[in-house]
């Protein structure tokens, strides 16, 4: 079973770095918990590249309404 969870953490410059924990659970034959193996990767990038084009988008929304309308 993997789980992904976006995790935000506050640099001391005070900014936000947003990072993706991604951790699977390593089982034995039985099916018991032994371990975990996770990763931590920065999204801030991603993140901020998502919501400049949800912007964009919002702004071109009415412009698309109105193009259709004709």
């Amino acid at each position: 079973m993997t789980k992904d969870l976006e995790i935000e953490f506050v640099r001391k410059d005070g900014s936000i770095m947003t990072m993706l924990l991604s951790s699977t659970a390593i089982c034995d034959e039985h099916g018991s918990f032994v371990k975990s193996r996770s990763a931590l990767y920065d999204i801030s990038a991603l993140k901020a590249a998502r919501e400049a084009l949800n912007q964009q988008r919002d702004f071109l929304r009415p412009a698309q309404f109105f193009a259709h309308d004709r």
